[in-house]
């Protein structure tokens, strides 16, 4: 190898061996930076030192940028690129939740316990236990309804499970690994489960009567923690996507036709 190829060879070297360091240590790298170009600065003012003070100087600004400049543009380029797949998983799991939720919340009203439109009330522990005690399965959904709280319990449960499972297998290797993991805990919850087969379960349990609260699994703290952080983070996603797409047509409100009109 000639010197000329050497002195292209080393720079780049560097260059890679900074951008892999800063990958594993993210939060060590610029410290080291501002150390070496104060060790930069102190040989440009050295007389015999001058000359290699300068290239230093020069190298390091080139990695910084490499590494800092170059590499945040492309991770926003990226981001960018990723845009259309996460308006999909974002559509898929907004309508998914909002089934979900709207099942519940149509509980509360058919019970007339106040309740408002937000998650977090929907999804408070004690408000839902106490829906949970107070909702009798054989009892129709409304009067135009030929179907149970039972019936619905376990259809929409059947198909909320079955959507986050397809969610997880076609984003787990793009979507946030929080998210995933949020999500296939929740699928695979107990509480989740005996909805699924709550008649069964309640001629299993062989209760008196026919509440809710008895027949089914209880809900616990983690299942609503669980639930709540996905609302949140379905409401900051559609913020971040709509911030890089302003024409992208996203909602949250989490209101659907499925229910539409008040139970009574």
């Amino acid at each position: 190898m000639s010197s000329r190829q050497k002195r292209f060879s080393s720079p780049n070297l560097i260059h890679d061996f900074a951008k892999a360091f800063n990958q594993v240590f993210p939060n060590m790298l610029l410290p080291i930076f501002v150390l070496f170009y104060g060790l930069g600065i102190y040989l440009t003012s050295l007389t015999d030192s001058r000359d290699f003070g300068m290239n230093f100087l020069s190298e390091m600004t080139g990695i910084v940028v490499t590494v800092y400049v170059v590499e945040y543009f492309y991770k926003r380029l990226d981001r960018i690129k990723k845009v259309p797949a996460r308006i999909v998983l974002w559509k898929r799991l907004a309508r998914t939740f909002d089934q979900f939720f709207l099942m519940w919340q149509s509980a509360y009203h058919k019970l007339y316990i106040p309740i408002s439109d937000s998650y977090e009330d929907v999804f408070d522990e004690k408000m839902f236990t106490e829906m949970m005690k107070k909702l009798s399965l054989s009892s129709y959904v409304c009067q135009e309804a030929s179907f149970t709280w039972a019936d619905l319990i376990e259809q929409i449960a059947e198909q909320t499970r079955s959507e986050l499972d397809q969610i997880i297998s076609a984003n787990s290797g793009t979507a946030e690994p929080n998210l995933i993991s949020h999500l296939t805990e929740l699928s695979e919850s107990d509480f989740l489960g005996s909805l699924c087969d709550i008649q069964k379960l309640h001629q299993l349990r062989n209760v008196k009567n026919d509440s809710f609260y008895e027949a089914s699994l209880k809900p616990d703290t983690t299942f609503f923690e669980i639930v709540t952080e996905t609302y949140r983070w379905l409401i900051l996603e559609e913020i971040n996507l709509k911030r890089m797409n302003p024409n992208a047509k996203l909602s949250a409100a989490f209101r659907s036709k499925y229910f539409e009109g008040q139970p009574s």
